[in-house]
Order: structure tokens, then sequence, then C-alpha cells
């Protein structure tokens, strides 16, 4: 959200382990995180009984090396402080990446006899990009003014305000086609006369014709969408109009992900919105739990569909491919018998949260209520009914 790095405390081997799928999002998604864990004490004389035996590992860090940046397992106090700022300054270093501090228990328990010097984090400062170089510019801009039909392939890019100003004023200047996608965040806006295409998880024909213009809550802040979104429904004109998809594609984070961008969003004016799926939001739920003891404006919408109809799609194309019948598409696939109560799951967690809504007449009141619940602070989630269709990718 903001391009700065949160820090996250888990919990030894075990937490570790159990925040690995959401580490791995991030790294694919490029962002800045520091993450302090622990182990038991090292030294296997210090050991108490049980705890400390089954949650010390001799490479923690092992256990995420692949897909973090940086790590380090410190052996002092003072070693512990310089840690911490080294991986502060790491994961901030573009291209960002969670960075991994684990400290040993009996290091924190260890009496210390004077206050140790806090470093100076002022000499170890992330390096700045100075940007691409010159003479590339140079021959890009050539490049583009003998362009005829020139087009922009926006991915991942800044979410400052400067950029997307700057971004439109490359486009129009000569003339250029923009296609950007579902994947990354806000990069262009979607309703712009050079964003011809709606953003789309694949490069594809344009699916529709854009909506009519209405008024869409512009201080809104898409957090999520779930797989079957039609991209010509996404209108966004901000960098923080929309901030794409989880970076490895882990059901489950999406509930989590709406808390931290209420997190980042608060006093900001900008309200977080999420569409999940209801296999999202049943996986990883008891995030929300959260941002009503936070007291955190947030906005969920789920898209419920009693199944997780991705596996069903690629189920009947499996099919298909084998002459199967893709009548049993749906076996262990269904979210049925009993129909979870997502509203009376929400409410428990301090969410405002009505019965499901099964009428689309019914919607927009639903709807509205929901925004100026959230609007006036509160935590509100709706869950909707919707039919199990729509596109869905294999393999998800």
């Amino acid at each position: 959200m903001t391009g700065q790095p949160l820090a996250a405390a888990i919990h030894s081997n075990v937490g570790l382990m159990h925040a690995s799928m959401a580490i791995y999002n991030a790294y694919c998604d490029r962002v800045p995180m520091l993450i302090i864990g622990a182990t038991g004490p090292v030294d296997a004389a210090r050991r108490r009984p049980w705890i400390d035996w089954i949650h010390t590992s001799g490479d923690q860090g092992a256990l995420i090396r692949q897909y973090s940046k940086w790590d380090d397992q410190p052996g002092s106090v003072e070693a512990a402080l310089n840690s911490l700022a080294r991986a502060y300054a790491i994961t901030r270093e573009a291209p960002s990446a969670p960075t991994y501090v684990c400290l040993d228990a009996s290091l924190q328990e260890q009496p210390l006899t004077a206050t140790p010097p806090i470093p100076d984090v002022g000499r170890d400062r992330s390096p700045r990009s100075h940007g691409p170089d010159a003479t590339a510019v140079a021959a890009a801009g050539e490049l583009l003014d003998q362009a005829r039909r020139p087009l922009f392939l926006l991915g991942r890019m800044s979410r400052d305000q400067q950029d997307w100003d700057r971004r439109v004023a490359l486009a129009e200047r000569h003339g250029a086609l923009v296609i950007s996608d579902l994947k990354t965040g806000a990069v262009f806006p979607s309703a712009h006369p050079l964003h011809p295409n709606a953003p789309s998880l694949f490069l594809a024909e344009a699916l529709r014709d854009a909506l009519a213009d209405q008024d869409q809550d512009a201080s809104a802040c898409l957090v999520r969408l779930p797989l079957g979104w039609a991209g010509a429904d996404l209108e966004v004109d901000h960098p923080l109009g929309y901030l794409g998809q989880d970076g490895g594609a882990g059901i489950g984070s999406g509930p989590g992900m709406a808390v931290g961008a209420a997190l980042a969003l608060e006093g900001s004016g900008r309200l977080p919105v999420a569409v999940l799926g209801d296999g999202d939001f049943l996986m990883g739920g008891t995030a929300i739990w959260t941002a009503a003891h936070y007291r955190l404006p947030l906005l969920i919408v789920v898209a419920n569909n009693s199944f997780y109809y991705n596996d069903v799609v690629h189920q009947e194309r499996v099919a298909g491919q084998r002459g199967r019948p893709a009548g049993n598409s749906w076996i262990g696939q269904a979210l049925t018998d009993p129909d979870p109560d997502l509203g009376a799951f929400a409410r428990s967690l301090g969410f405002q949260a009505g019965e499901q809504v099964r009428d689309r007449s019914a919607l927009p009141a639903a709807l509205a209520a929901a925004v100026a619940a959230a609007r006036s602070g509160r935590c509100a989630l709706v869950d909707v009914r919707v039919r199990p269709d729509g596109y869905a990718a294999p393999g998800g």
C-alpha cells in the first residue's frame, strides 16, 4: 500500500511455517516486509523440557530462504539491533521482498548489564536507483517519436501520484495505447481514451463495452477482486484505485490483505473494499477480527457461489480431455450441507452483516447500508449469492 514495510512478529519455527504462504505471496509481489521470529535456545544445554526442544531449529531461515531477500540469526543483543536495522534497509531496497531476523530465546531472556547502543540507521541507508541510463532513455524517446502505433504494456509500477501523472502525460504525448492487467495494482486510468481494453488476467479481446458512466465511491480502494471479475467492470482513476491480486495465488490471503490495506488507509479518507470469494473468505476469515478490534473502516463483499468453483471448472476440463463424466466435477468442491452462515460468522467477529443477499433487487440497498456503515468508521460485510459461473483459470 505505502511502499514501506510493516514489522510482523511470528512464533518460532511453527509460526514461520504457518506464515510461509503469506511470505511467498509477498515475495512474488515484491512487497517490503520485516519479519521477526525466534528459536528456542540454540545452546542445547539451556533448553527447558519439551517446548524449547520442539521450537528450536538449527537453521530456521532455511524454511523461507528461497523466497525471502535476506535472513540472519544474531548471537548478541548488539548484533540483533544491527541485524534489525540492516533487515529494514534491505527489504526497502528495490526490488523489495521480505527479510527475516531470528532471535534466540536464551538471548531474549538474558539480563542486560547496560543499555546497548542503538545503531546509527543513517549509515545503512538503502541505495536508491538513479533511474535508467540517459543514453537508453534518449534512444527510447527517438523510437517513440518515430512509432506509428506505439503501445505501452504497463506492469508493476509505483503508486506515487506524480508517477501516475507522468505515465498519463507520456502516453498522451505519443498517443500511445495502454494495456494493463488485473494481476498488478492500478497503473493507468482505466476509462482513459488511450486505455481501450479493460484490464484482464490474460491478454485478450475486449469482453464488452465499458459500463455506462456512473458514480463509483471515487475515494474507494479495491483491495481484492475474485477471479470471475470481468475487467470491463473495473474503473480506476488513481494509483490506489485497485491493488491487484496476491503475488502467489495463495487462496485464503484475501481477508488478511483486506485488513492490512484497511490499516494502511486509516485516516486517508479512502475506503478499502474487498470482493472475496466464499472459499477465500472461509480459509482466512478470522483475520477480520483484527479490523473490528482496531476499529478500521472496511467493507468486504463476499461473492458466494457455494463452491471452490475454480477447481470445478478445471475438473470439468480434465474430465472432457479424459472422457470422464463432467457431472462429477463438483465432488469435493461444494460448500453446502450445511451452508456456512457467513453473516453470523462476521457478526461474531465484530462486523456489521445482514442476511445473505439472494435477489438482485436487494443488492443496491444492502451495499448502500454497508458503505454507510464503513464510511462511519465501522466494519461491514455483505454476503451475496452469485451463480457458479464465469471465467476461472486452471490450477487455481
